[in-house]
């Protein structure tokens, strides 16, 4: 080399494709097994899944899907009616108790999680990618840590999703769809707006899609298509008295948190950096499909933008939670094709600098996965709600762990962080639990905890303040478990006083320091206003 020359370093051009290869591999190594694993898992994979599960085994056993709000158990359910139906069917199949369906309904979400990963790579394909780049498209669904937990738990928003993207997928499988394509697509968006009424997202996009091109006839096939599932089981459930637009609509409840909406959002990316890379590729790849001549790649563009608009005004809403963001992260891994290609292209014209940077990036991204992998490896997941839940069995509880709950005797009051909100907006009366907390109905009262204040999410507690002030008038702290505190009636002798010890044995429970815990529910706002005796 002579004097004064630079040193040239040399790329592969396919490294940073193999990077991102060995980063697919190594996260569906972990998920896989993560999300196995969770499936018989004793405890809620999510918060209220329990309720879930109850609710449809309740409509399984009554005949109806909702349960009045105002009547015992005192327990919405906000969902969409086929997700309930769904259940009972599997319910009246054979998983007739509620560990059966719990597990057995786990089981159906999972597929569809793996039937979602299988259906984006089908999609990749039918645009005109490759076999490398559409199994890497589906590879980076896998790396999306939002479906933890939501993959493996009865709830709405994976099968939702599914049936949404399924109906996507059918309206852009061609550059100009054909009427039947749009009407199944409709029936199929339709469906999964009636699993999950906020799955609005790809059914607005393919509309605006059709109407930008003047494919007015397509808009309308599409709107009949929506509408004609909706309206027979809307239909179905009038003939039935069914109070379903009561319990649909207690999302509209919630309260506004555009402060609390930001936050989630950047936890999400700054704490997850693979999700950072995932949208720095999305925006780039979305950028170049909106610019390129596909209708379809034009589409998804349009997609792509709605689902995170939607997402992050649907998070405003003091319930919502990541699962909201599965729909925008789903899109943006679509568009990630678009920009592996293009840099594909551009790499042997680039720099040596912008290459070598592009790989420490990668790197980087792969370390920090492995760190957060061995991470979650080496921390199992808790089972004390388990143990709570068998140490309670067959009693008359109060809780606002749902799974505690249900394994209670005639378990009521499933969802209290939901009711609460119910509470403060006036569209329901806690008297009839407040008379039973006053009367010792109960014969134990579980609160949750954390670390030294109430559980709460954005700001609510999971029991209002005027149930909890009703829980220490009435009930002593007795036992303190990971994450909750065990309260019994005051001056009554019941069995569960007597057997405490025997039944606490062997646990992570100790014994409850009952000013303590009263000082620490004053200290989160709760206000006490009697005389404490124990």
């Amino acid at each position: 080399m002579r004097s004064g020359d630079s040193i040239q370093i040399q790329v592969p051009s396919k490294l940073f494709l193999w990077l991102l290869w060995l980063m697919v591999g190594i996260g569906a190594s972990w998920i896989v097994p993560s999300s196995l694993g969770s499936l018989q898992f004793q405890g809620d994979n999510t918060h209220s899944e329990s309720t879930v599960v109850v609710t449809g085994l309740w409509a399984a056993k009554t005949g109806h899907l909702y349960p009045a709000i105002h009547q015992p158990p005192f327990t919405p359910a906000p969902y969409g009616p086929l997700l309930y139906m769904g259940l009972a069917a599997i319910a009246k199949v054979g998983a007739s108790s509620f560990e059966q369906l719990l597990v057995a309904g786990r089981f159906a979400v999972f597929t569809c999680y793996l039937a979602l990963i299988g259906l984006v790579f089908l999609w990749a394909r039918r645009v005109g990618f490759s076999y490398p780049l559409a199994v890497l498209c589906a590879g980076f669904v896998l790396l999306i840590r939002d479906f933890t937990w939501w993959n493996a738990s009865v709830r709405p928003d994976v099968p939702a999703l599914l049936l949404s993207f399924l109906g996507f997928s059918l309206a852009s499988r061609r550059e100009s769809p054909t009427q039947r394509d749009l009407l199944l697509s409709g029936s199929l968006m339709g469906i999964a707006l009636l699993i999950k009424q906020s799955s609005i997202t790809a059914p607005l996009a393919a509309l605006l899609w059709l109407a930008s091109r003047r494919l007015y006839r397509g808009v309308g096939t599409l709107i009949a298509g929506v509408i004609l599932p909706i309206l027979l089981v809307c239909v179905f459930l009038w003939v039935r008295k069914e109070p379903y637009l009561e319990h649909m609509t207690v999302m509209c409840s919630a309260f506004l948190d555009p402060f609390g909406a930001v936050k989630l959002l950047l936890i999400d990316l700054l704490e997850r950096p693979f999700h950072l890379m995932l949208l720095t590729l999305a925006l780039s790849g979305g950028l170049i499909a909106f610019l390129s001549d596909g209708a379809r790649a034009q589409l998804l563009a349009l997609y792509f933008l709605l689902a995170w608009v939607t997402a992050f005004l649907t998070l405003f809403q003091s319930g919502g939670s990541n699962n909201y963001l599965l729909e925008p992260w789903l899109v943006s891994a679509l568009l990630t094709p678009f920009a592996v290609q293009n840099i594909q292209s551009k790499w042997k014209s680039s720099s040596d600098a912008l290459r070598l940077a592009f790989i420490l990036f990668l790197g980087f991204q792969l370390l920090h996965g492995l760190r957060a992998w061995r991470w979650s490896w080496a921390k199992p997941i808790s089972e004390t709600h388990k143990e709570l839940a068998r140490m309670l069995e067959g009693q008359r509880l109060l809780s606002d762990i749902p799974y505690v709950a249900v394994h209670g005797r005639n378990p009521e009051l499933l969802d209290g962080y939901l009711m609460h909100i119910l509470e403060l907006r006036g569209r329901w009366s806690p008297a009839p639990i407040l008379r039973n907390l006053r009367n010792k109905v109960y014969d134990a009262v579980v609160v949750s905890f954390v670390e030294d204040h109430l559980a709460n999410y954005r700001g609510y507690t999971f029991y209002s303040h005027s149930i909890l002030g009703e829980i220490v008038r009435n009930y002593s702290a007795s036992w303190t478990c990971q994450g909750g505190v065990v309260f019994l009636p005051k001056g009554k002798n019941s069995s569960l006083q007597n057997e405490t010890t025997r039944t606490f044995a062997g646990t992570t429970c100790k014994s409850a320091d009952p000013a303590a815990v009263v000082q620490l529910l004053a200290g989160s706002g709760v206000n006490i206003s009697q005389q404490m005796h124990d």
